[in-house]
């Protein structure tokens, strides 16, 4: 694919995390690239510790959180996580 998913979050913390966490993408091929404003960002409750693209499917992302919790995102809607 031509887009880049890059997780963020805090993963120097003791015990429960409710720091916030994110996945920020960029479109890597594109002229207007800005390495300092994805094109789009999924926000998380919780800090966000990998993210990997579905191997078949380029549209389906998912992340796992500090919490343990797993995160799936359609990237045709991204506002609503599977």
């Amino acid at each position: 694919g031509n887009i880049l998913a890059a997780a963020y979050g805090k993963n120097d913390v003791d015990g429960w995390c409710d720091f916030p966490g994110a996945v920020c993408c960029w479109s890597v091929f594109s002229k207007n690239l800005v390495p300092d404003n994805p094109d789009f960002v999924l926000d998380h409750p919780s800090s966000l510790m990998c993210v990997q693209y579905h191997p078949v499917i380029p549209s389906i992302l998912a992340a796992g959180s500090f919490n343990g919790e797993v995160v799936v995102w359609d990237l045709t809607n991204p506002e609503s996580p599977l």
